[in-house]
Formats: C-alpha cells, structure tokens, sequence
C-alpha cells in the first residue's frame, strides 16, 4: 500500500526537473493522503508538471468526487491486466508521481494493527522519489469540467519494505530517471513497458522511523528543504 506521501514545493520540482509549468504555486506538504492533489509527469506531456487528484475518479462516476469504498489510490500490479478500471488505461495513461517519500506504518501487533510506528521511506540519495502510476480524466456531463486523477501502482514487498509493511506486505513501484524514459514511452507495447515495475533492491531506499507524521520539524531533521 501507499497511503501518504510527502511532496517538495511546485517551484523545486520545477526547476531540478527542468519542467513547464502554468499553474498556481504549489508549496511542499510532508503528509498527503489520498483525495488530495499531488504533482506528476503523463506520458503524454512528459515536460510539463501537473497535479492531479490521488484516487482514480472513474468515468462512470456520478460525480468527480473520489469515493474511498473503491480505494483507487493505489493499482495493484497483479490485477492491472485484468480490471476494467485499470486495463483501458494500461499503454495510454501511465505517469510519474513525483514525491520525497512516503509512509508506512510497522505494527508491533500486524494481526491486529496495534501499537504502529510510522516509517519515512525514500530513494537513498536522491531529491525526488519517483512513483509509477496510471491516470484518468472524469468528464462532468452537464457542465464538461474535467477532473485528471491518477493512482501508484503497487508490487510485492522487498525484504526491507517486508519487514515495515508487515501487515499486507505491498510497496509502491518505484521508478528511477531512466526507468521513467521506458514507463512514459508511448512507441512502447505495455509489455515492454510493464517491466519496470519490479521491486527495488534494499539498498535502493532508505527508511526513518517517525514519532508523528506531518512533524515539520522533525521531517526537516531528516530530509533538508531545498
């Protein structure tokens, strides 16, 4: 699972990626969790940074409201193929979500999901943390607004993410810059493209344990604000 993440300024984002951007200034938000905006790449529009609604709004919704009974927040890579929500957008809409980690919580009782202590966890050595993940557009019939969604997709656990998520034992698909070439590339079958979504090595991430998610203070202790 990938239940909240952190996201650095629009303005950071912008200017190491070297990204378009039109929209409004967006600032950093170390604990985002799913109906909320986040910033991403489509493949259709690899240079320009956008933000869309975490939870995949689908078409035949009544409303452009996520509805959390469907929780599409997060695709597991296992069902893709197979689900009439994700398989129409499967080598159409892929994109990049772009954060500086995610949570997750490691329960002292994982049967009954007591006594948790939250986990940061992110790419080691690197700015961004980069997520794979599929959009989606709702269409309000009466008034033609356009609501873009998207979710991460998730894989079986590495041994580390194993041992935090001892619960259900799931981990986001992490993408590196040149794994994004391939997942964003459109001459691309899926197939191709499917094959890097692969659990990461241990050693490609670093993991904090937390006392509270969305402490600034102690979010900044470990990761510095650039």
């Amino acid at each position: 699972m990938c239940g909240r993440v952190a996201i650095p300024p629009g303005e950071v984002i912008v200017r190491e990626l070297k990204l378009a951007y039109d929209g409004e200034d967006r600032p950093a938000n170390i604990n985002v969790p799913p109906t909320e905006k986040v910033p991403l790449v489509t493949a259709s529009k690899p240079g320009k940074l956008q933000y869309f609604t975490w939870s995949v709004i689908p078409p035949y919704a009544r409303s452009g409201v996520p509805d959390f009974k469907l929780s599409t927040f997060n695709a597991m890579v296992e069902r893709l193929e197979e689900s009439q929500l994700w398989q129409p957008l499967l080598g159409k809409k892929h994109c990049v979500v772009i954060t500086e980690g995610f949570y997750e919580w490691q329960y002292g009782d994982p049967v009954k999901k007591k006594n948790g202590v939250p986990h940061l966890i992110r790419a080691r050595n690197s700015r961004f943390t980069f997520l794979a993940g599929l959009w989606e557009v709702w269409t309000d019939r009466q008034t033609g607004e356009l609501i873009p969604s998207c979710t991460v997709i998730t894989l079986p656990a590495n041994p580390l993410m194993a041992s935090i998520h001892n619960t259900k034992g799931r981990m986001p698909a992490f993408l590196t810059p040149e794994t994004q070439k391939i997942w964003l590339d459109q001459e691309l079958p899926f197939t191709e493209r499917k094959k890097v979504l692969e659990p990461v090595p241990d050693e490609f991430l670093e993991a904090f344990k937390v006392k509270k998610v969305g402490d600034e203070a102690e979010y900044q202790s470990l990761v510095p604000l650039c």
